[in-house]
């Protein structure tokens, strides 16, 4: 959960003129793809202040391969944002790979998978 700095104010009623800052950012069922080096997310946009106000959904794309790319899109406020990741590709694979190594490192250490684990995909 990030909370921002520069909350985004959305009228609280429509037509109504007293907003309701969104200020916390929220990155929510991630799917990581180990062997295409993608990362493809929901994000959540969300009120501190009023519990009950509605969620404002979004997803996130990333691709480290071929033409890298991360992708944010929240289209009930018109946000498209396309940033170029070519200076972070290895940390971003790094991520990836974190995350699959924790995962299967987990599931051996519960006897929930009988074997050795390596690295690689």
């Amino acid at each position: 959960m990030i909370t921002l700095t520069n909350p985004i104010k959305i009228n609280n009623s429509i037509g109504g003129v007293t907003t309701l800052n969104y200020d916390i950012f929220r990155v929510v069922n991630i799917v990581a793809d180990p062997v295409n080096q993608i990362i493809n997310a929901q994000v959540q946009l969300r009120s501190s202040s009023n519990a009950s106000a509605p969620l404002i959904t979004g997803n996130l794309f990333i691709q480290t391969q071929g033409s890298p790319v991360a992708t944010l899109t929240v289209g009930d406020l018109g946000v498209f944002i396309s940033m170029n990741i070519s200076t972070a590709i290895s940390t971003i694979q790094g991520w990836i790979t974190s995350l699959q190594n924790s995962i299967e490192s987990g599931l051996i250490s519960e006897s929930a998978v009988v074997g050795t684990q390596s690295t690689g995909v």
